[in-house]
Order: structure tokens, then C-alpha cells, then sequence
């Protein structure tokens, strides 16, 4: 994943990486640095050369890594506030959301009203794996998160969260999500049937929207593929 910092920061790039580290260039990408605070965060067991290590790491991994021999987490999701580069979110599977307000120098933990459900505390501070983190760009503090265990909103840039799911229209479990560049309230998902069947709901695909928040969910699936050949079924069985 990559993102630019803003205008005030020509030059700025940030990439987030398997196993878990966030790289910034300052030169347009001819040179980079791994963010060390981020890296060495109290949650994944703190800095072993500075002597403050421990033997606890919060952050698990994520099974799209295991294609490159590793169970090892990844950061997918880096946002940037478009009014100030020197705030930035990070989304780590499995961890959580993580942010920086002074350009990653220090970091906090934005998880608060996250629900894993398949841990024994659903509200455990870090380990929750969220799929995609957006952002409003006209109301920054407005955010939007697929996360495994469902589709989450914040209204206060991501200080809490808020689970908006909807199983009546098969709004939960997916990958992509995006905000609308001006409402906050408005935001489209495209849904999986879940954990263990990756795959268009019905066999058939399609694009839900919110303009309210979450509180209700429009199915939109004219012009999408609704069915699928003999094949392609087979081959999710």
C-alpha cells in the first residue's frame, strides 16, 4: 500500500509492507526509511536495543502472507489526513488501526469499539484485523474500516469505533471499502459471503451503499455478473 503526504509535504511517500513495517521516503521514492517507533511499538514486544523489550507481541498475522513463506502481519491501509501530513493511520492485519499525530514519531492504538469475534475478549485492545481503512477527504475525522468481523465507522477520527454491519442485505464480511470524498456519511463495500467461502454473495456480485452513517444499507447489482458458469462454481467448492 502507498500514500503521498499532502501538499505540505512535497515528495512524501509512505509504504506499508509485509511483515509489518511502515517505509517513508522524503525524495520522491529514491530513498526510504523503516518507521522504528512503529516497528518497536510496546504492542509487538517494544525495542530490543533500547532495553525495553518484552516477550509479549500483540500483533498476529495474516494469512495473505503465507504465500511468501511466512505467517507474519501486514500493513494494507496508510492514511494520510489531507489536513495535515503529519497525521497518518496505519492498518495492520492482525493488529488494528495504529496513528501518528507527529509524523511517526509516536503512536497510539485506535481500536476502541473494534469486536473480534473469533478471540476469547472480543474488545482486546490490539489483534483485530481490519481489511481497509478509509477516509473522508472533505470530513477527515469520519472513517470507514472492512475489518474480518464486519464494517465498522468512526465518527471522530478513529478515537472510537462503530460495527454497522447489516446480515438482512449480506453487508459483513469483505475486503474493499471507500469513502465518499465529501460525506462522511456515504460510504460502498462490496461483500463476501465470509471467512471461509471468499466469494460473491449468491454467486452473484454487487456494490452496497450507505448515505446515512450505516444505519442502512442500498444493494446495487445491474451491469455485475449475477451468475456464475459451472466452472467457476466448481472451482469454489
Amino acid at each position: 500500500m502507498l500514500a503521498f503526504g499532502g501538499a505540505d509535504q512535497p515528495g512524501t511517500i509512505h509504504a506499508g509492507t509485509l511483515p509489518g513495517g511502515l517505509f517513508t521516503s522524503r525524495d520522491g521514492g529514491d530513498t526510504w526509511e523503516l518507521n522504528r517507533p512503529l516497528w518497536n511499538h510496546p504492542s509487538r514486544g517494544g525495542d530490543l536495543f533500547a532495553g525495553d523489550a518484552t516477550s509479549r507481541n500483540d500483533w498476529g498475522g495474516t494469512p495473505a502472507a503465507v504465500a511468501y513463506g511466512e505467517f507474519v502481519p501486514g500493513i494494507h491501509s496508510v492514511v494520510v489526513d489531507p489536513r495535515d501530513s503529519n497525521r497518518i493511520l496505519v492498518a495492520v492485519s492482525c493488529a488494528g488501526v495504529a496513528e501518528t499525530r507527529d509524523g511517526g514519531k509516536t503512536w497510539e492504538g485506535r481500536n476502541r469499539g473494534m469486536l473480534n469475534d473469533y478471540l476469547p475478549n472480543p474488545e482486546v485492545e490490539w489483534g483485530h484485523d481490519p481489511h481497509f481503512v478509509s477516509m473522508c477527504a472533505g470530513q477527515p475525522d469520519r472513517l470507514w474500516q472492512q475489518n474480518h468481523c464486519g464494517v465498522f465507522t468512526s465518527e471522530d477520527g478513529a478515537r472510537t469505533w462503530k460495527r454497522v454491519s447489516n446480515a438482512d442485505v449480506a453487508v459483513h464480511f469483505g475486503f474493499p471499502i471507500a469513502a465518499d470524498d465529501r460525506d462522511g456519511r456515504t460510504a460502498w463495500v462490496v461483500p463476501a459471503k465470509s471467512d471461509d467461502q471468499r466469494m460473491s454473495v449468491g454467486g452473484g456480485l454487487f456494490v452496497a451503499r450507505t448515505d446515512d452513517g450505516g444505519a442502512s444499507w442500498k444493494t446495487f447489482r445491474e451491469g455485475l455478473p449475477q451468475e456464475q458458469s459451472d466452472a467457476a462454481r466448481a472451482s469454489c467448492q
